[in-house]
């Protein structure tokens, strides 16, 4: 059956559109009166105006029709216009609260849940409840309104026969509660099984570079096959129980007018009723099928509503983190960054054990490590992506205490995929920093180059973002971050699309420029190690050892040992930082 809590948590959507909703409701009451009118005007012609041979009473009724048939056209375009109207703004907040909702969600959550299922919920499941809020709920009361005015208009008719007419309700209200759980069942799995299909279809085109590099070109066919034939199956089984909870209630209300006839038929003979009594009766009984009909078509919609609902809610009811408020105001100038004995783990497995560093203004610090040692770990905790609980302080005071938001303002990350978004280079450069003119944006995009290539090859930084190379993506990268002038700056492996020369400059120009920064590189190459005052060793989660590349090389220790093999294959000219 249908959970009207679910439902009703929804309801404060169309709150703000009240106003309009009540002149929707009243021209569909307009509407159905003008509907209700006619069939008795015509029991008037039948058993008034044709006996008494009054054309002139038969010429005023059907003007009077010809009226109500207007009224009813004009107030049914003005519904329509104020549902279209209402329905957009409803789906339009509806979708803007989910996408704020999980703006503010853990990174945690995006990891655990496949893009696929989250863009299905903000798209397909969206729609249906908007569906459902607008469409679905106006055309249940429309067609509510519909009913109560031809019941009352049946009574005041005969209200004995109304009631023999009525004994197949009891009928059909038993149709639609067996099938209401089945269909419902059903909806819920179709709903997964679209998620899956979206999911797919994303993986697939994320990794069309490997699917072409592997000649799986067959092997993914047949994987949509299989996905589609399931989910077409599902939606043939639910069309088939929706076809037969329909058909059979369509089948008992069709046995009405025989009942009628049966039962009216014989009082018109015995002279109980009037012919046109019995003709307006089947009138109204002929037009109680068709909102009959369609409210229990409308109840399947609003089953499947509900599973939407349900999961829609599941994400609203998700906690997120207040990134706008913290116990303490953030230090200013951040003069250091300092962990002591963090640790930290996934589940069951450890990553990081009691590592212990003091980061300061000034200085530019290389973090490396084999793949696995903890490093990006590392980097989530101090950005605030992974919840921190102590263990991290900014100038003495605990980073948990401090707002994200706050945070994240000091803080400019650059990784190692360059995360550009569709559109022009300068709009991707002033992405986060929208006082930014147009002489910040030229200026930090020539700190890294990517200026000059742009000029050289004929091109601005009006370019599109998808012409870029690699390497060109990356100046991009670490021109935006750059642009914030941020007090704690961490490159991600963010030169590892650069060349020896370009990688020196972007140290050079950190060393030259941005002193007053602090500045984390995590990196798998010597050459960019080398160049940075400090070096931060990982190994197996904990520091192994830390110091100058000299000091660290001459040790002859974990160091040395990660980039044996590179110095072997390096420029040996390439000079060391003093």
């Amino acid at each position: 059956m249908v959970n009207i809590r679910i439902i009703s948590g929804f309801f404060p959507f169309l709150r703000p559109y009240w106003k309009g909703e009540i002149v929707l409701i009243l021209l569909m009451l307009l509407s159905n009166l003008s509907m209700l009118a006619s069939p008795y005007l015509l029991k008037i012609i039948i058993d008034v105006a044709l006996p008494q041979h009054s054309y002139e009473m038969l010429a005023k009724i059907l003007i009077t029709l010809v009226g109500i048939y207007v009224l009813r056209i004009g107030s049914s375009f003005l519904a329509d216009y104020y549902y279209a109207n209402i329905s957009n703004k409803v789906v339009s907040d509806i979708r803007l609260k989910v996408f704020s909702h999980l703006l503010h969600m853990p990174l945690s959550y995006f990891t655990s849940n496949k893009t696929g299922d989250i863009i299905q919920k903000m798209d397909d499941e969206v729609e249906h409840i908007e569906t459902a809020l607008t469409k679905t709920i106006v055309r249940i009361i429309n067609n509510g309104i519909t009913l109560g005015g031809i019941i009352t208009m049946l009574c005041i008719l005969d209200t004995r026969l109304f009631l023999v007419s009525a004994v197949i309700f009891p009928l059909i209200i038993l149709n639609v509660k067996y099938f209401s759980p089945k269909i419902k069942l059903y909806f819920k799995w179709i709903s997964a099984k679209q998620a899956d299909l979206q999911g797919y279809f994303i993986e697939r085109f994320e990794n069309i570079r490997l699917i072409r590099a592997s000649n799986t070109y067959r092997f993914e066919q047949e994987n949509m096959k299989k996905i589609s034939r399931e989910l077409r199956l599902l939606n043939v089984k639910q069309a088939i129980k929706s076809s037969l909870n329909n058909n059979i209630a369509v089948f008992m209300m069709a046995l009405g007018p025989i009942i009628v006839w049966s039962y009216g038929g014989r009082n018109v003979l015995a002279g109980g009723m009037t012919l046109g009594s019995l003709v307006a009766f089947l009138q109204y009984l002929n037009r109680i099928y068709s909102p009959s009909t369609e409210i229990l078509n409308l109840y399947t919609d609003l089953l499947r509503a509900t599973v939407s609902m349900q999961q829609i809610r599941e994400i609203l009811e998700t906690p997120v983190e207040n990134i706008y408020e913290g116990r303490k105001k953030l230090p200013d100038p951040i003069t250091d960054i300092t962990t002591r004995e963090l640790s930290f783990a996934y589940g069951n497995t450890p990553v990081l054990n009691r590592v212990s560093l003091h980061l300061k203004q000034g200085q530019i610090y290389a973090l490396v490590g084999k793949s696995g040692d903890g490093k990006s770990t590392l980097v989530n905790l101090l950005c605030k992506f992974i919840p921190v609980t102590g263990s991290i302080y900014i100038n003495n005071t605990p980073l948990e205490d401090i707002g994200t938001y706050d945070w994240m303002n000091k803080v400019a990350v650059v990784s190692q995929g360059a995360a550009l978004l569709k559109g022009k280079i300068s709009e991707n450069i002033s992405y986060g920093n929208p006082g930014a003119t147009c002489e910040d944006i030229e200026a930090a995009a020539g700190m890294t180059g990517i200026y000059q290539q742009l000029k050289n090859g004929g091109q601005d930084l009006d370019t599109a973002t998808d012409s870029l190379s690699g390497g060109q993506m990356q100046r991009v990268a670490i021109a935006r971050a750059l642009l914030r002038e941020a007090a704690f700056i961490i490159l991600d492996e963010a030169t590892a699309a650069l060349d020896t020369a370009s990688e020196l400059a972007i140290i050079n120009l950190l060393q030259t420029q941005y002193r007053n920064s602090i500045i984390l590189v995590v990196t798998h190459r010597l050459s960019m190690a080398r160049q940075c005052d400090e070096i931060i060793c990982l190994e197996n989660g904990s520091i192994a050892e830390t110091g100058t590349h000299e000091a660290l090389w001459q040790g002859n220790g974990a160091y040395r040992q990660l980039f044996f093999l590179q110095d072997k294959y390096e420029d040996s000219q390439i000079p060391f930082h003093k």
